[in-house]
């Protein structure tokens, strides 16, 4: 039976009229996004799961449909372990993440010394104590004490960086094949999809916050 769930409020939207990803199921997934009382610039974002590139061999039957466009997933996530550092009073990896990216502290290590493959115990606040790390996670900078910086050792950074990644943004020009976009008086439109996509996920977008978004799933 389908069912219908509100996605997108000024709620549930953040400042800059995101609303979040939901889920539609993937593949033979089929769904309908109705959007009513936008005032600004609306839009619908969908991506998928798909590896890419994708080769599709249409001599299988049973084997998914190639996604279209072959976008990947709203987010990529990229662990980094055990990378190497002289140590020094302030420590910053060689990855950080780029503006609208997020990070995550994995660990710390010694690379060296007596206490080689050991973990330094990590400080939620302060200044560490010896044998002990804190961490910004707004500039991804890492903090030792003077007394392990003076003993020179090496230290192993384990992280994780988290960086959103967009999908195909309806409307886009002239829309043929899978989708089907509606709109009637500028303040309500809706969205089709047929049943043979490789959706994994949909979110709104409306410049003013001012949308109320329903989404349709199933038969």
């Amino acid at each position: 039976m389908p069912y219908q769930n509100l996605i997108y409020s000024p709620t549930i939207a953040n400042a800059a009229g995101d609303g979040p990803w939901v889920d539609v199921g993937g593949h033979n997934s089929s769904w309908t996004i109705f959007i009513t009382s936008y005032s600004g610039t609306v839009s619908v974002e969908v991506s998928n799961e798909i590896p890419t590139p994708y080769t599709y061999t249409a001599q299988n039957p049973s084997e998914p449909r190639p996604s279209y466009p072959p976008y990947g997933p709203p987010a990529t996530i990229t662990s980094y372990t055990a990378e190497s550092h002289a140590i020094a009073t302030t420590v910053t990896v060689t990855h950080p993440p780029a503006a609208g990216s997020s990070f995550v502290d994995g660990g710390v290590q010694y690379g060296s010394g007596p206490r080689l493959g050991e973990q330094f115990t990590f400080s939620p606040s302060g200044p560490p104590a010896q044998g002990a790390y804190s961490v910004n996670p707004a500039t991804d900078a890492y903090s030792f004490n003077a007394a392990d910086v003076a003993a020179g050792y090496t230290v192993l950074l384990s992280y994780t960086v988290t960086t959103p990644k967009a999908g195909l943004v309806l409307p886009a020009g002239s829309l043929t094949g899978p989708y089907v976009w509606t709109d009637s008086s500028g303040t309500v439109a809706m969205v089709t999809a047929k049943s043979d996509l490789n959706v994994k996920w949909v979110r709104v977008r409306d410049s003013s916050v001012a949308a109320l978004a329903f989404l349709h799933t199933g038969d």
